[in-house]
């Protein structure tokens, strides 16, 4: 009977244990939610340098979120939460910026940087004046490098941080300053000598 009551007794303090680390993880859940709605305003803010697209806020934030909840236990310790939200957010786009490693196409990074880039709208072009613009602009930027080419898109035509920019483009954050820099300053060396096709109607 004594070792049935030892036995007894040992169920009872287990089951107090139990007891008491659902309570503390229910108090942890909602002080969990409590950070995240109040960091939510600060967090979108973030994102939103990195992409305007519905979908693709909504994703980034849930990622973040995710990431919050995994990290939930450093994320409640931190006596300014709302930091280690932004740095949840910041690893939520990086992440994403790694699987953007591709080539990409920089039609408005020339339309941007040539000297008649107020006549050149799209919408104003013919089939043919149109495929003359891209054969111009595959030449031009077939003339930087492939990092160039990524660096110079990703922090000109998308302000992008250069750490998005390093994460996008496999390199360094150093290495993305250095391609963005001289990227950008051949590539308008080159336009200068080699100038985007006059649209028809600014002929003459």
């Amino acid at each position: 009977m004594a070792r049935l009551g030892s036995e007894t007794g040992d169920v009872q303090v287990v089951n107090r244990l139990d007891v008491e680390d659902v309570l503390s993880s229910r108090d942890d859940e909602c002080r969990w939610l409590d950070v995240v709605a109040r960091s939510m305003p600060r967090v979108r803010a973030y994102i939103r340098r990195m992409s305007q697209d519905g979908d693709e806020l909504a994703d980034l934030w849930a990622e973040a979120r995710a990431l919050a909840w995994s990290g939930r236990a450093d994320l409640l310790a931190d006596p300014c939460p709302i930091h280690v939200m932004i740095r949840y957010a910041r690893e939520a786009c990086r992440n994403r910026m790694v699987t953007r490693r591709h080539e990409t196409r920089l039609d408005e990074v020339t339309v941007a940087m040539s000297p008649n880039q107020d006549s050149m709208a799209v919408d104003s072009m013919s089939h043919e004046e149109a495929l003359e613009r891209q054969r111009w602009s595959v030449r031009v930027l077939g003339r930087l490098s492939p990092q160039q080419r990524l660096a110079v898109d990703y922090r000109y035509r998308w302000s992008w941080d250069y750490d998005y920019v390093a994460a996008a483009s496999g390199s360094t954050e150093a290495a993305a300053r250095v391609n963005a820099h001289r990227g950008l300053r051949r590539l308008r060396a080159i336009i200068a000598n080699d100038p985007p096709p006059l649209l028809a109607h600014e002929d003459g």
